[in-house]
């Protein structure tokens, strides 16, 4: 009776490399400071999409692949775009884009600095540390039998030290759903079309007055205007 074993090494975060999750939350803070330094405001929406796009991959990253797509879809495709539209549009005075707003730099970097401050002491940071862990088991996939099977547990015991680990899961892609992890989009469309299924109902009802009323303010009457 053979067994699969797989190690996947802690400096991996969903599949990634955690480096990258740093290197995102550096370029975010960059985007955050130039939106309230910068004098033009479409360029300051432009560096606000920027930050968006930042956070939607950062939670993707993370695992939490539904709330950075709505991030993605709702802020990005819609919000922002809104926004840009509207500022072009705007006659903008060029002695406002000229005025001094060097005092806004330190109040951007105290705000930025709490709020990331706040949000780092919130998030679980420390998920299934692992501290000293063999390189080989990180890599290679194991096919072991079941009187070695005990002996490879115990020698992972040894080298692998586990005591600053607060959150721990194990995950499968298994053809047959066996000890298999379901991602958050998954999951949340499963419930919408299976037991929750009135609020896809709901929602296409809401969308249909939208339209419809939108349609009816648009038609002109041409009594009104005989």
């Amino acid at each position: 009776m053979y067994y699969q074993l797989l190690a996947t090494p802690e400096i991996f975060s969903n599949g990634y490399l955690t480096g990258s999750l740093d290197i995102i939350s550096i370029t975010a803070l960059l985007c955050g400071i130039l939106i309230i330094i910068n004098k033009n405001p479409i360029v300051s929406v432009i560096f606000l999409i920027g930050l968006f796009a930042n956070i939607s991959v950062y939670l993707i990253l993370i695992g939490l692949t539904f709330i950075g797509l709505s991030y993605l879809i709702v802020y990005i495709g819609a919000v922002s775009i809104l926004f840009l539209f509207i500022l072009m549009l705007i006659n903008i005075r060029t002695s406002e884009l000229q005025s001094n707003n060097r005092n806004s730099v330190s109040l951007g970097l105290f705000i930025t600095i709490l709020a990331n401050f706040t949000i780092f002491q919130i998030l679980p940071y420390y998920m299934a540390i692992l501290n000293n862990y063999s390189s080989k088991l990180n890599t290679i996939l194991y096919y072991l039998p079941w009187n070695k099977f005990s002996d490879i547990l115990n020698y992972i015991n040894k080298n692998i030290d586990i005591t600053n680990a607060n959150i721990m899961f194990v995950s499968s892609n298994s053809w047959d759903n066996n000890m298999a992890e379901t991602g958050h989009t998954a999951t949340i469309g499963h419930i919408l079309y299976t037991s929750h299924n009135m609020w896809i109902f709901m929602a296409s009802f809401i969308l249909l007055l939208a339209m419809t009323g939108a349609i009816i303010i648009t038609i002109k009457n041409e009594k009104a205007i005989q």
